[in-house]
């Protein structure tokens, strides 16, 4: 019971957003990664020995990181990723630097293009000789009539100030518009020399990756793709990266090598929508934690795929509790009626809360027909909690002088 009621105040918090209608059914990210460390197996026991961590500082904002590489058990520094956006999905540049001991040296740089629709179309890489940005590389996406990738171009700078083109990089889908290949294939001789294969569980998230490269084959005379590493993913209930298994291509079969693991945090104070019982609210992270362990998903209700739970919560004999709780009048001023759901002749005491959550007063044992004084409370929006056969109901007033 207190738990229901526990979960019935954070409603009470969310109540004021409510009902908002802009839709946006982008993925609702929750969680910012803290950090993330890779690890190798020791020989083929269940040991695993740490070997570097990624530490990621967000400066207050999730989507522009700054990334430390450090050595493991260590911890000496090895480089610094940064990142600037010009606004969260907008990357404009990448910076690695590199430790020498003492400070970081800025060591490569990537700069990104993008098209007056917003798209990706040029990436530019560019190595750093002490007092120079010198470009060597860059990429130039392609894409369809639906505006998916299918190829870019590779070139690369040999000469200053003169591209040459080397390879193109392809995306192969499948009929529901998944990736399930990308290659890269030379120019020169039409070879693909490295692959990425995708499969896919059931929530189309990538299941397991596995990365082929070209080999020579002595007895044929000639390079083959085989495989070289295969990793195994896994996630959390947000649909967050949780980790990942490393196995490597050995003698004919796979033998598992290593693991990495993300260490992630909540954005407490952001604000996401949620679907609660068939409706949509806009909540703090802080609040939607807590109603994830009843019944609530991440995201808007209008947003689920078909038979993807909408977080009602549904009572043994298979129907839904209906409120049916009414208060009258509403604006009040002195008094107040507490009507009933419809069956409901009795109940077990009454909470009042203020628009903080806080408890202002409880009304003892009652009928459905009974006035509830409110002449002493200030001006305000109140929350009037009934316990009826064990279930807290829920309703709002608003008292007036």
């Amino acid at each position: 019971m207190r738990n229901k009621i526990i979960m019935l105040f954070l409603l009470i918090l969310a109540l004021p957003a409510i009902g908002q209608v802009d839709v946006d059914c982008e993925p609702v990210v929750l969680q910012k990664i803290d950090s993330v460390i890779n690890y190798l197996r020791v020989g083929q026991t269940d040991t695993y020995d740490p070997v570097e961590v990624f530490i990621y500082h967000f400066d207050g904002v999730s989507e522009y990181p700054v990334i430390d590489k450090l050595a493991l058990p260590s911890r000496e520094p090895v480089n610094r990723q940064n990142y600037l956006f010009y606004e969260p999905s907008f990357k404009v540049k990448y910076v690695l630097q590199e430790w020498d001991g003492n400070e970081f040296h800025d060591r490569s740089r990537t700069n990104y293009y993008y098209r007056p629709d917003r798209r990706l179309e040029r990436e530019v890489f560019s190595r750093f000789d002490g007092s120079l940005w010198i470009p060597y590389q860059q990429h130039i996406y392609n894409y369809d009539d639906q505006n998916v990738i299918r190829t870019y171009l590779r070139q690369m700078m040999y000469t200053p100030g003169i591209w040459t083109d080397f390879s193109y990089k392809n995306y192969i889908y499948d009929t529901q518009g998944r990736l399930i290949e990308r290659n890269e294939q030379r120019i020169a001789d039409g070879v693909i020399f490295w692959a990425d294969l995708f499969e896919y569980n059931e929530a189309n998230m990538v299941d397991v990756r596995v990365r082929q490269t070209l080999k020579y084959n002595p007895q044929i005379r000639t390079y083959d793709l085989v495989n070289l590493e295969r990793r195994r993913y896994s996630y959390n209930r947000y649909g967050n990266l949780e980790s990942y298994l490393t196995d490597t291509w050995t003698n004919g079969s796979w033998v598992h090598a290593g693991k990495t693991r993300y260490f992630r945090s909540f954005i407490l104070d952001k604000e996401i929508p949620i679907c609660f019982r068939g409706r949509t609210m806009i909540v703090p992270v802080r609040v939607a934690v807590r109603l994830f362990h009843v019944g609530a998903v991440p995201g808007r209700c209008e947003c689920l795929t078909d038979g993807q739970d909408d977080g009602n919560n549904v009572r043994s004999n298979g129907k839904r509790r209906n409120n049916g709780l009414t208060l009258y009048p509403n604006p009040a001023s002195n008094s107040i009626r507490v009507i009933m759901p419809e069956g409901v002749s009795t109940y077990s005491d009454i909470s009042l809360y203020d628009h903080n959550g806080t408890l202002v007063r409880r009304y003892p044992v009652g009928s459905q027909s009974d006035d509830l004084d409110i002449s002493s409370l200030g001006a305000g929006t109140y929350y009037m909690v009934i316990i009826i056969a064990g279930e807290p109901l829920m309703a709002s007033f608003i008292k007036v002088r």
